[in-house]
């Protein structure tokens, strides 16, 4: 439905016959309502317009698409999905890697007489 918004009763806002009804509007057709900018005031303005495809183009662009790959399974031998399992053990091997990484590097920097100042050994 369009709406207008009068100025001098601003809270009020009145219906405008619309031009065709919302059950016939395409899909490709828009109806929107720009009553503010940042920086300048319109009183309201109603904007109709059609987003126009060509079907014919659109179709032979269809026709050459290639199924993505599937790079990784997640099915096991049973056929049961696994995602989550192996999503998990995942993370907690890269988990298991940072600690052991970080503990490596305070260790280098500890046994490091320049670089011990950096730790903070309370």
């Amino acid at each position: 439905r369009f709406w207008r918004t009068f100025p001098k009763r601003s809270e009020s806002v009145f219906a405008v016959e619309p031009t065709t009804c919302p059950e016939k509007i395409l899909p490709t057709v828009f109806i929107t309502t720009v009553c503010d900018n940042f920086n300048e005031r319109i009183d309201q303005k109603i904007f109709h317009a059609e987003i126009v495809v060509d079907n014919d183009t659109v179709a032979a662009e269809t026709k050459v698409y290639k199924p993505i790959p599937v790079i990784h399974e997640f099915v096991d031998n049973e056929g049961n999905d696994c995602m989550d399992a192996c999503i998990k053990a995942n993370y907690d091997r890269i988990k298991a890697e940072v600690r052991m990484i970080v503990s490596s590097e305070k260790q280098r920097i500890a046994s490091d007489p320049a670089l011990c100042h950096l730790l903070n050994n309370k």
